[in-house]
């Protein structure tokens, strides 16, 4: 069954907006320095000059249980808090029919109802199930679904601090 699916990673919107969540991403695992103002600036202007606004963006998720998968989903759902001209999606392919993808776009957290940073409104919906329950194998996340098939959630497991054992 693990290799039923690919995984990657997606992104896209207003270049400006694409080369911003790129260069963090890329900060965010390590693979530039936040600090370096100039390579920033250099890159930004590399990536719009090189791209079209609307243009989908993927990276490819060889290892879904790598630490980078979730740390996309932790920083896609942030940033989508902070640009409104950005989309943030996971994709799906099958691996015995590689034109057969599918796509789970994570979505603004409602004003209302903020969830914490390792829980995300997604759109999933048009996900096979086996497909979900695929990426929740590969990946240590779980779906859940309103019982009015209103909203769907994706979660990572929590790991912050352990809560205080309960006086018995």
């Amino acid at each position: 069954m693990e290799d039923r699916y690919h995984l990657a990673l997606g992104y896209g919107g207003d270049r400006g907006a694409s080369a911003w969540f790129e260069w963090n991403f890329r900060c965010l695992i390590g693979q530039e320095n936040k600090a370096d103002f100039a390579a920033r600036d250099k890159f930004i202007q590399d990536f719009v000059s090189a791209t079209e606004n609307g243009q989908e963006y993927v990276i490819g998720a060889p290892d879904p249980s790598a630490d980078y998968v979730r740390a996309f989903a932790e920083f896609g759902k942030k940033a989508l808090g902070e640009r409104e001209d950005l989309f943030v999606f996971y994709i799906l392919e099958d691996a015995s029919a590689p034109s057969n993808q599918f796509r789970i776009y994570l979505k603004k957290d409602d004003p209302e109802a903020e969830l914490p940073e390792y829980q995300m409104y997604v759109d999933g919906f048009d996900v096979p199930r086996d497909a979900l329950v695929w990426m929740q194998e590969q990946i240590g996340c779980r779906f859940y679904v309103t019982e009015d098939r209103a909203e769907m959630m994706i979660e990572f497991p929590y790991q912050g601090p352990e809560e205080l054992p309960v006086i018995q």
